[in-house]
């Protein structure tokens, strides 16, 4: 049943209604490691993973915010869970999401209210765990993003792309396999910055060819879009930026004349100057303007790869 129909027949709250949206359409909400604890009777199965003794052996929070900082107060107050710990937590996140999974099955065949509930629940409970494991190890995001750090990149990126590489690794870690949660971790959270660093240098890589070409704009549009483009994304902004600062402080060894010829075309506010009135303020005809531009280009090409590359 669609969730627009389970909504319209319980009269869900708002954030009911986003959770069940969430519930029932991402599959991830379902998805766990299989544990045969899981399979005990549901109440025995509860007993074991959520005994208010095991319970009270667990940290409610890291007391870490100002992880950006090293030698922050937070950073001292750090807590490590044990491997017994880090077990109950993520068996308690997976059973949590198999509960998910089997209420939301009996949702989909016929839906009850109390099987909604209970559903969102269990999907409350697997959220506030995956959290929890999640602020237990910002130390571990910090000191890879800090390790492999690189000098083009906005810090602020690479804690993001570590960090969304640490809640694919929750979602991936299988408790019962016997090695340590920060052993699997570190190994997702290196991949996603490296997969996440390899789309930027595509991106730069095109950006950095079209200069090249000099086709990276529509003339007849009158707007120069590679530098005033609103829909780019920040790392692609920070780099045209970087491209200016080539420009403008000259760092890509151009003649003059060809640095005359690119502030013209590429610096101006307003509608870009077409070849013809650039050539009048430089005194050159149209055609040794495209002849001046394309080796400019070329330099700055080459200048800016070697920046990409160190």
């Amino acid at each position: 049943m669609k969730t627009e129909t389970l909504v319209s027949i319980f009269g869900l709250t708002k954030e009911q209604e986003h959770d069940l949206r969430v519930v029932m359409e991402n599959p991830a909400a379902s998805d766990y490691k299989d544990n045969k604890i899981f399979h005990l009777d549901n109440q025995a199965a509860q007993l074991v993973l959520f005994d208010p003794l095991v319970m009270a052996t667990l940290p409610s929070t890291s007391h870490w915010k100002d992880y950006d900082v090293e030698d922050s107060e937070d950073a001292s107050k750090k807590v490590l869970l044990t491997k017994e710990q880090e077990q109950v937590i993520f068996n308690q996140f997976n059973y949590a999401r198999y509960r998910v999974a089997q209420l939301k099955k009996i949702v989909e065949n016929g839906p009850k209210k109390k099987f909604i509930m209970e559903m969102l629940s269990w999907d409350k409970k697997a959220r506030e765990r995956k959290a929890l494991i999640v602020e237990l190890n910002l130390r571990l995001v910090v000191n890879i993003a800090k390790k492999h750090k690189m000098y083009h990149l906005d810090p602020d990126e690479m804690y993001s792309d570590a960090h969304m590489g640490l809640l694919a690794a929750v979602d991936g870690y299988d408790a019962t396999m016997g090695y340590r949660f920060s052993t699997y971790a570190y190994w997702s959270i290196v991949r996603n910055l490296g997969k996440m660093n390899k789309e930027r240098s595509r991106r730069e890589e095109i950006v950095v060819s079209q200069i090249a070409r000099g086709d990276y704009d529509n003339e007849d549009s009158g707007e120069n879009e590679l530098l005033i483009d609103e829909s780019r994304t920040r790392p692609e902004i920070a780099f045209i930026d970087k491209l200016k600062v080539i420009l403008e402080k000259n760092k890509a060894g151009l003649s003059s004349q060809e640095l005359e010829v690119l502030k013209i075309r590429y610096l101006g506010e307003g509608k870009r100057p077409s070849m013809a009135s650039t050539g009048e303020k430089v005194g050159l005809h149209s055609h040794q303007v495209a002849k001046v531009e394309q080796s400019a280009l070329g330099k700055m090409r080459v200048a800016m790869l070697e920046r990409v590359r160190k």
